[in-house]
């Protein structure tokens, strides 16, 4: 780890994060594993299922910032490959939820980089890992609002 001494040095290594993230993105896509929007989407059909509340696709859509139309094609995308199933609404059969299939895989080898992650982390003591904490969550609450112009370069 770096010497990081002042915030500057720190939003470096986040953007560096960032771009780290984008290349392990473009590694998955050619190895032909899930992106980061079907991740995201897995990823949130496996938490609203553990809740005992499935996902349908206008959530996903909403959670992912896609139109219903782009969920639906990446959906059956995830089926063909195994990794989700779309059934009928137990409650209104003119809807649809979407159900994980397994845990095993399902995330093209995030649960390798989140041992990975957690272990960095174990190292953090308890007020450490609040600060951190919240430092990302304020983050990614910036990220969420941020708008997304012609002109801007990310």
């Amino acid at each position: 780890m770096s010497g990081m001494d002042d915030p500057t040095s720190v939003a470096y290594a986040i953007e560096e994060l960032r771009l780290a993230e984008l290349r392990l993105d473009r590694r998955r896509e050619a190895a032909s594993k899930p992106g980061a929007t079907e991740r995201a989407v897995l990823r949130h059909t496996f938490e609203r299922s553990d809740a005992g509340d499935p996902a349908t696709p206008s959530d996903l859509a909403d959670y992912v910032g896609l139109s219903r139309s782009a969920i639906s094609i990446m959906l059956r995308r995830l089926e063909r490959q195994g990794l989700v199933r779309t059934l009928r609404h137990p409650g209104d059969g003119r809807r649809r939820v979407v159900m994980p299939v397994s845990r095993n895989d399902h995330l093209g080898g995030d649960d390798l980089l989140t041992d990975r992650i957690r272990e960095v982390t174990r190292r953090l003591t308890d007020e450490q890992a609040a600060f951190v904490t919240d430092v990302l969550e304020e983050l990614r609450e910036v990220v969420d609002r941020t708008e997304v112009t012609s002109g801007d370069p990310s």
